[in-house]
């Protein structure tokens, strides 16, 4: 609730005409195929049940639709901290479920979406030492070159399949 009230204060502020729902995210208050573009950011990992939390998405899109997910990648060093971290502090982490590309490309699958492109972003350590920092563009490169499916944060498109 503290986080949609302070998505509504922005939008006023930016005077966006947006409209906020709360619901549950594998029950969504909209008709079948209500949008052209569904976008998930870092959702999947805190539902007990992404599946279906997908196939929902899948109903709300138009045949001609795009889901577009963006999750931390469960085979980086990033989420590995995260539950580290969680196991003695109190974090939003604690219970998150991070997938690996393959896992969240299956999920993405089984829900009737097919895969357009993927990625991995993001090579260099947390941190925010200033040395380290400077040097996130070196990081990048051989962290893509060396580890490609290994970034903290992995991405992909897909399109809604039609069932003939």
């Amino acid at each position: 609730a503290e986080m949609l009230k302070a998505a509504e204060v922005k939008a006023a502020r930016e005077k966006l005409p947006i409209s906020f729902h709360r619901a549950q995210a594998d029950s969504l208050p909209f008709a079948s195929q209500s949008f052209d573009l569904v976008v998930g950011v870092t959702l999947l990992c805190f539902a007990e049940q992404p599946d279906l939390i997908l196939r929902e998405a899948n109903r709300l899109l138009k045949d001609s639709g795009r889901i577009v997910v963006g999750e931390l990648n469960r085979l980086s060093y990033w989420s590995r901290l995260r539950k580290a971290k969680a196991l003695f502090h109190e974090t939003s982490y604690r219970h998150a479920h991070f997938l690996s590309p393959s896992e969240l490309k299956q999920l993405l699958w089984q829900a009737g979406f097919a895969v357009r492109g993927n990625e991995t972003r993001i090579f260099f350590p947390p941190t925010n030492w200033s040395p380290v920092l400077k040097q996130y563009s070196l990081f990048e490169r051989a962290g893509g070159a060396l580890f490609p499916s290994h970034g903290a944060f992995v991405g992909m498109k897909a399109d809604k399949q039609l069932l003939c």
